[in-house]
């Protein structure tokens, strides 16, 4: 593993703050810089939800962001693919994106076909964007079974569509497969690591590292040592987020056993 890894804070660690209006994503800017992350990732959900009041929020974000030297990814919560097809609403997501100045932009896998077809165009399109767009094992009972992941996986890279894989450790418990499995299977093809521990009792739920039923330091071993870390789980204070990105750190300072 390598201490260089960027590892960078979604603002699901600060959930509470945002559920409760007390503080916009654009002010997270200096908390995550004051954490001494490498970069933002902003989720779309907790922007503005009119159009012209998301460009300008979005505008923000990305000066801020470039004022402090840190990257930014861009969270989606929608479908990649619709009734089979790229979503009519994808070019749409990647603007947002480009307004914010987005390394990378996430969305759901969706509804793919069960053999993918017609996906000539959507690289073409994707070819045209500076964004990485990345395609996350979702939480559905259908697109977050580990064969249906796998099999798009390999039809997108054989058909040389330019779609990452951000890779989800606590996802994988929703969908009742072991998060060390999935991670040995899909280790390759993941070009983002969103990383969380899940608590099983009392139902599925985030926890802080280390207390739940996720052994994340196993998933992250066979994730390849230049894929970002994102921490994306809600986290009850500064402090304590400090402490969970040291300890990602640490872990990632750790020498490799090859």
């Amino acid at each position: 593993m390598s201490g260089s890894r960027p590892v960078f804070v979604n603002t699901m660690v600060y959930k509470e703050a945002l559920d409760a209006s007390t503080t916009v994503q654009a002010d997270l800017v200096a908390e995550v810089l004051a954490l001494g992350a490498t970069g933002i990732e902003i989720r779309r959900e907790y922007l503005s939800p009119g159009s012209a009041a998301r460009h300008e929020e979005l505008l923000t974000i990305a000066g801020r962001a470039t004022e402090a030297g840190l990257d930014v990814y861009y969270s989606v919560p929608e479908s990649l693919f619709v009734d089979g097809e790229a979503s009519p609403l994808l070019t749409g997501y990647l603007e947002e994106a480009a307004t914010l100045g987005a390394l990378s932009v996430k969305l759901n896998i969706g509804e793919p076909r069960d053999e993918p077809t017609g996906t000539g165009s959507l690289a073409e399109a994707l070819l045209a964007v500076s964004a990485r767009v990345t395609i996350e094992n979702d939480q559905t009972a259908r697109n977050g079974r580990l064969d249906v992941v796998a099999a798009l996986l390999r039809d997108l890279r054989a058909q040389n569509v330019p779609i990452g894989y951000t890779f989800d450790a606590g996802n994988w418990l929703w969908a009742g497969v072991d998060p060390v499995a999935a991670a040995r299977e899909l280790g390759r093809y993941a070009t983002v690591f969103h990383l969380k521990d899940i608590d099983r009792l009392n139902g599925l739920h985030s926890v802080l590292l280390d207390e739940g039923d996720v052994d994340w330091r196993s998933v992250l071993g066979e994730i390849g040592t230049h894929v970002p870390v994102v921490l994306e789980y809600p986290i009850p204070d500064r402090a304590t987020a400090a402490s969970e990105l040291a300890k990602v750190r640490r872990v990632l300072a750790e020498p490799t056993s090859d």
